[in-house]
């Protein structure tokens, strides 16, 4: 009997750890990616492309992935698109977003959108400062991304899904409180976008539909800027200071306010600049100009990233109307105000003025001894 009791209680223990560990579990381990219940598969009878001029190649691939090559040698300055499009009637007001996989296999970043063109002669895309996201395999946390010249930049290396939230298309970019509702489709498409003598090559596909109320939701409705400088002069001495914040732009508020814990970091690691997680970036001098990027993570949850311009200072190049740099020079700059050979002279100059003084002195000792000598005398 007390063995039975004694086994009951390990049982009841052993049920009671479990709970807790799949708890904590729960709570500190972060999973973004959308589950199959949250997303319809959708695949395409036929995929169609046109290009404005590229040398573009689609090919289909296996498991409803497509992958396009774009090369643009040889011709003349300008930007160039290929368009990938379906053309079927579909309706999705019922759903909130589009997901579709994307890997960069070009030696730099691509330039995408998602374009959805309605019976009644409407185009929606995501315009500028409107929300898209990414997902990295690599990494757990979503990156927010906003487009920019009407395109999302992908960057190099990049292997993921990429979430379009319906309520970030907009016919018109100043539109921006518009109810937007997909449905009456007549086709959709990606344009891709080069600029001359390059070669892109990205795999795209896999494309799903999410479902209305997706764990995503939340973030889908973030509208978040970094603020600060995006360009920093290298300090000639010294250190470079600027600082950035996170804010909403649609109250236009530090985030922080609301109790948002938001910790800044490089993106990657450069020799003489750092940032502190509060957002204060340093810089160093002795480093050349190039472009940094700057990160914040919300909540360990979220990503927003920002670009700096790292610029030579203008005061290396300016000068006074006497010819003198307006910088502050370096040590090694400085220039000495006595040479060598002049310190030589006024050593030997200090030398003979300390025997005048002597000589002076003794002179005078004598003659008081004189005559005081004399004065006895008399």
């Amino acid at each position: 009997m007390f063995e039975l009791v004694k086994s009951m209680k390990v049982y009841k223990m052993q049920r009671i750890l479990i709970f807790l560990l799949v708890v904590f579990i729960s709570n500190f381990t972060t999973v973004y990616a959308l589950n199959e219940e949250e997303l319809v598969e959708y695949v395409p009878d036929k995929i169609e492309q046109i290009s404005n001029g590229v040398d573009a190649t689609l090919s289909k691939l296996q498991n409803n992935m497509y992958e396009l090559n774009m090369d643009t040698s040889g011709l003349k300055t300008g930007y160039y698109t290929t368009y990938i499009y379906v053309n079927s009637s579909d309706d999705w007001s019922n759903y909130e977003g589009f997901q579709f996989k994307v890997e960069n296999k070009s030696s730099s970043s691509i330039r995408i959108n998602l374009d959805i063109k309605t019976r009644d002669g409407k185009v929606l895309s995501v315009p500028d400062k409107n929300v898209v996201m990414l997902k990295n395999i690599d990494r757990e946390e979503l990156e927010i991304y906003n487009p920019k010249y009407g395109t999302v930049e992908i960057p190099k290396d990049f292997n993921g899904e990429i979430y379009i939230p319906f309520n970030s298309m907009r016919e018109k970019e100043e539109v921006l409180n518009e109810v937007i509702k997909v449905a009456g489709i007549d086709s959709w498409g990606i344009v891709a976008t080069a600029a001359e003598n390059e070669n892109k090559d990205f795999l795209v596909g896999d494309f799903r539909l999410i479902k209305s109320g997706s764990n995503l939701k939340k973030y889908f409705e973030y509208n978040l800027e970094i603020t600060g400088d995006k360009e920093v002069e290298i300090p000639v001495v010294g250190e470079g200071i600027s600082d950035y914040k996170v804010i909403d732009t649609v109250e236009n508020e530090d985030i922080l306010e609301k109790g948002t814990v938001v910790e800044f970091k490089m993106k990657k690691d450069v020799n003489g600049v750092n940032i502190s997680k509060d957002g204060r970036l340093t810089i160093h001098p002795d480093i050349s100009p190039q472009e940094i990027e700057i990160e914040s993570v919300i909540n360990d949850t979220i990503v927003k990233n920002l670009k700096v311009n790292l610029l030579k200072s203008w005061t290396l190049t300016e000068k006074e109307v006497d010819g003198t740099k307006k910088s502050i020079p370096k040590e090694n700059e400085v220039r000495s105000i006595l040479d060598d050979k002049d310190e030589i002279y006024i050593n030997r100059f200090i030398i003979i003025i300390r025997f005048f003084i002597v000589f002076i002195s003794i002179f005078c000792v004598v003659l008081y001894i004189k005559w005081k000598n004399n004065l006895k005398r008399k």
